[in-house]
């Protein structure tokens, strides 16, 4: 496979006529939902630690609550 076969768009990754999803440990982006299964925390804490203000590992889109995976495993003080 050459680069000029493969495209990427909206996290998938395309190569003729397969599409596979990145894996949770692959992306930079989680859901709130996603962080919970990766880190395996309750959905409840996740939504509820969402809710507190100016946490370093959030970020916005639109109304959208994301979480940046690597900013969440330093304040969870995880090595990587």
């Amino acid at each position: 496979m050459i680069f000029s076969d493969l495209l990427l768009t909206g996290g998938h990754f395309i190569t003729g006529e397969t599409m596979s999803k990145p894996t949770l440990e692959d992306k930079d982006f989680l859901t709130v939902i996603e962080t919970a299964t990766l880190f395996n925390l309750s959905r409840r804490k996740m939504f509820r630690l969402t809710e507190e203000k100016n946490l370093p590992f959030m970020a916005f889109y639109g109304s959208r609550k994301l979480i940046i995976k690597d900013e969440f495993i330093k304040y969870l003080n995880i090595p990587e």
